[in-house]
């Protein structure tokens, strides 16, 4: 099993930033690298492309704009390749997203399978933050990105599933509204931050509050939709709330979310090991919700891990790799400073 990379990160946000650099330098450089390679654009088209996330990301926030400098400083890289790397879901040239979430908003808890390339298996990262005035934060990423599934000393909790839209997709980066929902003192006030953020993405955001309110956004290129979840609920790679073509991988996501629905609804809340219990099943072959890894695209896929989130505890049971009979580890928030 592999023991992801867990860090915390305090102090303003460039301290934060240059520490996150300097103590990951080896898998930011790694991370970096790797997208570089499946991106298959040349440094001035790069950096051209990270120019204007970086205005992006300093528009919408300033801090977290500081913090990705501050990690391009740490590990001694162009702060291109970090914008770039805080937008590689806009900028990954194909639909590769396998991820399952699942919410059982009673009971308070958000989970889904994270569904990506073998290599990154290694560098999936926890970064445990504390902000200055004592806000704290859990998310599990990538290393060189500010935050992606996790939860905050808030209770709230958030969820990504890629959605393929066919649209032109130039607007803040995905993972810069999950930062900003970890940020958000409260649900309503991450919705109202999504909201501020437009289109111009492809992704599916569910979120969920330790109280048991949960929001689900939809954003779909030019579209932006958005719904309560008043009810366990599930979502995969493809569109639900408009017609949407999902690509190649439109069955397969269909197929996930009628077998996880299906298990969903054999409780009206179902706890943590029954949200274990559906990501881990593998009864379509064809379709697995915990995926073995396997060839797409040029890349070996899978399912990099499984994170369960209990948000009135406020806790990350977390699982490394594509195993389904794998243990779980647990990670709670950090200590305030």
């Amino acid at each position: 099993m592999v023991v992801p990379h867990y860090l915390e990160l305090s102090g303003d946000a460039h301290t934060r930033g240059r520490t996150h650099g300097g103590e990951l330098r080896e898998q930011v450089v790694a991370c970096v690298e790797f997208y570089r390679s499946i991106l298959g654009l040349e440094e001035d088209e790069l950096r051209r492309r990270a120019a204007l996330f970086e205005r992006l990301i300093e528009a919408y926030s300033p801090s977290q704009a500081e913090e990705i400098r501050g990690i391009a400083t740490g590990a001694g890289l162009p702060t291109a390749h970090l914008f770039a790397i805080n937008a590689r879901s806009e900028l990954v040239p194909f639909s590769a997203g396998e991820c399952t979430v699942l919410c059982s908003p009673q009971e308070g808890l958000l989970a889904q399978t994270w569904d990506w390339c073998k290599q990154l298996e290694e560098l999936v990262t926890v970064l445990a933050i504390t902000r200055e005035d004592g806000h704290r934060m859990l998310t599990v990423t990538e290393p060189g990105i500010v935050g992606k599934i996790g939860l905050s000393s808030a209770g709230v909790g958030v969820c990504l599933n890629f959605l393929s839209v066919p649209r032109s997709i130039d607007g803040v980066p995905i993972h810069s509204l999950l930062r900003e929902v970890l940020e958000a003192a409260s649900l309503p006030g991450a919705c109202s931050r999504l909201r501020q953020a437009g289109p111009g993405r492809g992704g599916n955001v569910m979120m969920l509050e330790a109280s048991g309110e949960a929001f689900n956004f939809e954003f779909a290129g030019d579209h932006v939709d958005e719904r309560p979840l008043p009810e366990p609920a599930c979502h995969t790679n493809h569109c639900l709330y408009r017609n949407v073509p999902a690509g190649e991988l439109e069955a397969n996501s269909r197929a996930r979310i009628a077998r996880a629905g299906a298990l969903l609804s054999r409780s009206d809340s179902p706890g943590i090991g029954e949200l274990k219990d559906i990501l881990s099943d593998r009864e379509d072959e064809e379709a697995p919700i915990c995926a073995p890894y396997h060839p797409l695209f040029g890349l070996e896929l899978g399912t990099l891990c499984t994170v369960v989130m209990d948000l009135p505890g406020r806790e990350i049971h977390f699982r490394s790799g594509s195993d389904p009979g794998a243990a779980f580890q647990v990670y709670g928030l950090p200590q305030q400073y």
